[in-house]
């Protein structure tokens, strides 16, 4: 991880929807009680989607819209100097390192608390940051290595393919029978999987992943080579409509769904990712309102590090226990109960009011960072 005392040049609406992003997975990984949750704060299951199920191709879209600035004196080149090969080599095995770490957290606590030695053998393999590492790695090569033309062929081909294989299966798709659950196990083993079964950032449904990531690279492309104006804007809200409907039509061969990132979950997550993104463009870059944008764009700048470090500070709540009242209680839930469930009620309200003051108190951590220039990166 990285610590540098400036920030860059950046386009601050990119900030604003890796803060839109990062935000939304705040909320939706630490609810107060998983039985308590909003229904547009759940993930919709195996087919459709809610806002719960956007967050993370927001924030992918937004990975591959900032490789338009990092790479963009390499970019279609087709040659990758030994600097920027050693930066991409870098950034991806420490997001791919930090996720592990934050797999492995649980059972490492458990061994540091408790004496109760982890079995790393059923050590999960994957995980957002490691589907985050693996893109971007891909990504960054496609950008280097292919034209602009190509790269649009790259799109087409990577979800005309990835759908093919999808529709191609020889059975009905379901949690307990797709190619993705098949091709982890037989790569990965079940016993390294999410929960044993489907995992949603699997290594095989990482394929049609990185189109999202291309498709957000594109956008930060358009916008880094046009004038920072409202027609500006409503070309790329026109682009998102496109996407939406090619999403909407290819969900009547293929269902939407997240887990399997299918054909027509790529197309809607990044038509709905393209509108937020003319939306923050619009805001920030055509009308000024920066005081606006400020609060996502402070959580944006250090989303990596509010990722790990309010994943990590909750696997600690979660894993230590307290008893009061003859009843055994992990820190995460007592909290939950003394200082929201206890004169809010067990409902939706303080549950989410739970996970609100969790996002308030680590953007008050990233404040004291940003006003000391303080960003960590990969």
């Amino acid at each position: 991880m990285k610590k540098t005392g400036q920030s860059q040049a950046r386009l601050g609406s990119l900030d604003m929807l890796r803060g839109i992003a990062i935000a939304g997975m705040v909320l939706v990984n630490n609810p107060g009680s998983w039985q308590h949750m909003f229904p547009w704060l759940r993930h919709a299951g195996w087919t459709g989607y809610s806002l719960a199920d956007l967050v993370f191709p927001f924030f992918l879209f937004a990975v591959g819209a900032s490789q338009s600035f990092s790479l963009a004196g390499t970019a279609h080149t087709g040659r990758l100097p030994l600097n920027v090969f050693i930066l991409i080599l870098r950034r991806t095995l420490v997001l791919f390192l930090l996720g592990l770490f934050l797999n492995a957290f649980p059972g490492l606590l458990q061994w540091i608390i408790y004496a109760a030695p982890p079995d790393f053998s059923t050590l999960r393999i994957m995980g957002i940051l490691q589907r985050i590492a693996l893109v971007y790695c891909a990504a960054s090569l496609c950008i280097v290595f292919l034209s602009e033309r190509l790269l649009w062929l790259a799109i087409a081909l990577l979800l005309a393919g990835y759908g093919a294989l999808l529709a191609g299966f020889s059975g009905s798709l379901s949690p307990d029978n797709n190619p993705a659950l098949i091709i982890d196990r037989l790569l990965l083993g079940a016993a390294r999987l999410y929960g044993g079964g489907l995992d949603p950032e699997g290594l095989f449904s990482s394929v049609s992943a990185l189109a999202t990531a291309l498709l957000g690279y594109k956008a930060g492309l358009f916008l880094r080579q046009q004038p920072h104006t409202s027609k500006t804007s409503l070309l790329l809200v026109c682009a998102g409509i496109i996407l939406l409907a090619c999403g909407s039509a290819a969900s009547l061969f293929q269902p939407i769904c997240k887990d399997l990132w299918s054909v027509p979950y790529v197309l809607v997550s990044a038509g709905w990712a393209a509108l937020v993104f003319a939306l923050c463009h619009e805001l920030l870059e055509v009308r000024g309102f920066r005081r606006l944008g400020m609060p996502l764009q402070i959580m944006g700048r250090n989303a990596l590090f509010l990722f790990v470090a309010s994943g990590s500070a909750a696997r600690i709540l979660l894993t230590v226990t307290i008893t009061r009242d003859g009843r055994t209680l992990h820190l995460w839930f007592w909290l939950y109960d003394r200082l929201f469930a206890s004169w809010l009620g067990r409902n939706d309200i303080s549950s989410f009011a739970l996970a609100a003051c969790y996002l308030a108190v680590w953007w008050l951590v990233l404040y004291w960072l940003d006003r000391r220039g303080w960003y960590f990166r990969a």
